[in-house]
């Protein structure tokens, strides 16, 4: 069991003592990474800290010592006046069940606390797994907008305009670098908030009717993608490097050579050009998760859970390590194609002993000491075989690969070798649709008619002789 932390106590200041309350719920992270309790003091309704000696001795004109149970009783009072301030049941210290005394004074910022610790601590009624350190960072940032837009808010005096007003002054905000959010940035923050929004309204934390932002209006952009020949052209590239360099000798003590480089760089493309798999994807895998040993039928590429294993060594020495989870927070698995099939079985089987990663220096090191790396690593490829700018840097692969696939096998393919949790993700932002495609798929149309031209074009001549004789006889009287 457990064992019970005090809730208060006494602090002695210039010869005088006060009462310390301690919370141990709505910790920051520093307090949490310390071990230590969040830290107010007792205070008289004037905001000044009360001593000590005023909970011990009546005031007059008594002028007489409390016993020790009273005074306790009264300090233990005050304390849980605090801890409801917070949203917190004085009695579990934890979030109380039903609505909460919410006092003057209680800014959104202080509920907010209440709602990361919770957030942080209880699993995503969705996926039933703890929130990633990615998503616990969007609900912070959505909130740190906010406050840039509105300020310090107190709960029981929120404008009734901020539901309209948010979105359209955060789109004017400007990042570190200049630049404004995108309408699609915003649109995240405001579903962050309203789930906070909602989560304080239902404890009673944030009083009056439900607050839900206005969403601001995020136009879909056509997907660019790769042409075939831009991606043939940097296949070839990519070979013909590797032949270059291979045929250079290098130190043989040398822990990397331009030929092994090259070699890694065309096993990312490879993944990428063919799967669709995402950078951080392919920067993570291992090699015993590609499964090509029991025949194309069988194979796969398995994506599973990495938490904080050893990477291996970077080009100084240090080490690092790598973790990865997958967006489902699901164990997946990637389709593979006959032709990268033979690929991979080949490449698996000229790996080294020592080699753990797909990107493997050879040694049991990962190639790339982080995901960005790799993306830096395609968008270098890409600009020497002169194609930067026609796609999104290395996300375009899987955009390219997505609108291949639909345009081939329909979107239902797309969407389940993305491995999207809703198609309208893979229609919306990774499916082209230019107007040469919609054309060349109405021609396929065209041609899989069953109805013979030759017949088309004898009953055209035929509509056109009727039309003629209309042409001789109009004006006429038919009696």
């Amino acid at each position: 069991m457990a064992k019970k932390r005090s809730r208060w106590q006494k602090v002695t200041i210039k010869g005088f003592e006060y009462i310390q309350v301690l919370i141990w719920f709505a910790q920051s992270k520093k307090e949490k990474k310390n071990r230590n309790a969040k830290r107010e003091f007792l205070k008289r309704p004037d905001g000044s800290k009360k001593p000590f000696l005023e909970f011990a001795k009546k005031p007059a004109p008594d002028y007489h010592w409390r016993s020790d149970e009273e005074t306790a009783n009264l300090i233990e009072e005050a304390v849980d006046e605090v801890y409801k301030k917070y949203g917190l049941d004085p009695k579990k210290e934890s979030v109380l069940g039903n609505a909460p005394i919410v006092l003057k004074g209680l800014t959104l910022s202080m509920v907010y606390k209440t709602f990361r610790s919770h957030i942080e601590t209880k699993a995503a009624k969705k996926t039933g797994n703890a929130r990633s350190k990615s998503t616990l960072r969007e609900y912070d940032y959505g909130f740190e907008n906010f406050t840039r837009v509105f300020g310090e808010v107190l709960v029981d005096q929120i404008p009734d305009h901020i539901q309209e007003d948010y979105a359209g002054a955060a789109l004017l905000l400007q990042k570190s670098n200049g630049e404004t959010y995108s309408p699609r940035t915003i649109r995240k923050f405001c579903v962050s908030m309203n789930t906070f929004f909602s989560w304080g309204n239902k404890r009673g934390m944030i009083p009056g009717k439900l607050i839900s932002l206005d969403l601001p209006e995020v136009k879909r952009k056509i997907p660019r993608t790769f042409t075939e020949e831009a991606l043939d052209s940097m296949e070839r590239y990519l070979e013909a490097k590797i032949q270059e360099w291979s045929q250079k000798t290098s130190r043989k003590d040398a822990r990397t050579s331009k030929a092994k480089l090259w070699r890694i760089r065309y096993r990312a493309f490879m993944l990428a050009r063919y799967t669709g798999m995402r950078v951080a994807e392919i920067w993570s895998l291992r090699l015993h998760r590609i499964k090509v040993d029991q025949g194309p039928a069988k194979s796969c590429i398995e994506l599973r859970e990495i938490n904080d294993i050893y990477g291996g060594r970077d080009k100084l020495g240090k080490e690092f390590r790598i973790s990865f989870k997958t967006k489902s927070n699901q164990e997946e698995n990637v389709n593979i194609g006959p032709k990268l099939f033979e690929f991979l079985k080949a490449d698996k089987k000229s790996r080294g002993k020592n080699e753990r990663w797909y990107l493997d220096r050879g040694d049991g090191s990962n190639w790339f000491v982080t995901a960005n790396s790799l993306g830096d690593s395609f968008n270098k490829v890409v600009k020497e075989c002169g194609f930067a700018g026609m796609a999104k840097r290395a996300h375009g692969f899987r955009s390219s690969l997505a609108t291949k696939l639909t345009q081939e096998s329909g979107i239902h393919v797309a969407f389940k070798q993305l491995r999207h949790a809703s198609i309208e993700t893979t229609i919306k932002a990774y499916v082209g649709d230019s107007t040469e495609a919609i054309q060349a798929a109405l021609g396929k149309v065209e041609n899989a008619s069953q109805i013979n031209d030759a017949k088309s074009v004898r009953l055209s001549d035929n509509l056109s002789e009727i039309d003629a004789n209309d042409a001789k006889t109009k004006g006429r009287t038919i009696s």
